[in-house]
């Protein structure tokens, strides 16, 4: 039995804060679009499963207070080490998606890039109100989720779980959780919110911006 943590692990091994080049990978252009017409200045932002820190970088150095929370510890040791070495504050922590570390209101603004596609159902709908939890009430949250459907041939390297998640069991993505969302079916996993705009980019992948 193996931990879909083993996979994100492996992911961010051996990153280099000295030699990493943010720019070549992010920030997303849907980051930067939320950022120009959601946010004001000094803005207080959770980027959850920030990963290598392309989006929270970029939103540190646009002057917003940056925090992260990935559940792989050698993301969250790449991103402090990468935001000592460019002097950017920022607050990063080992956590869990569905169980937020931090209080009720606490943020301006939750940006959940391609981080709900790669849970189970049940962890999603948890990580959604935990979401809703700590925003604000008159703060937003950026969702994007993966193009749909994607190509059906990595269905085979994969087991299909009950809820329709899929755990990579063979090839370079072993360990990966990864979930195919329906229009309809992210419209109900989001419930819990206002959906302010539900688009598409021209190559499938869905962007919303919610509020709690």
């Amino acid at each position: 039995m193996f931990d879909p943590k083993e996979y994100w692990e492996r992911c961010f091994a051996g990153l280099d804060d000295g030699t990493y080049d943010v720019s070549i990978i992010g920030p997303a252009d849907a980051c930067i679009a939320y950022c120009d017409r959601f946010l004001g200045h000094g803005s207080k932002i959770l980027d959850l499963g920030c990963g290598a820190c392309n989006n929270a970088q970029y939103m540190a150095q646009r002057g917003f207070d940056v925090y992260g929370i990935d559940f792989s510890h050698k993301a969250i040791d790449f991103c402090r080490r990468r935001f000592n070495a460019l002097t950017l504050s920022g607050d990063f922590r080992t956590g869990s998606l569905d169980a937020i570390p931090f209080p009720h209101s606490f943020f301006d603004s939750v940006v959940s890039l391609a981080v709900m596609d790669h849970v189970t159902l049940a962890t999603a709908a948890a990580t959604c109100r935990e979401i809703k939890r700590v925003l604000t009430t008159t703060g937003t949250v950026l969702f994007t989720f993966a193009p749909f459907p994607v190509d059906n041939k990595i269905i085979d390297e994969a087991e299909v779980l009950p809820d329709g998640t899929m755990k990579f069991i063979y090839g370079v993505q072993k360990g990966m959780l990864f979930r195919q969302y329906s229009d309809s079916e992210i419209r109900y996993l989001l419930q819990g919110f206002t959906i302010a705009e539900f688009t598409h980019t021209d190559h499938g992948t869905r962007i919303i911006i919610a509020r709690p």
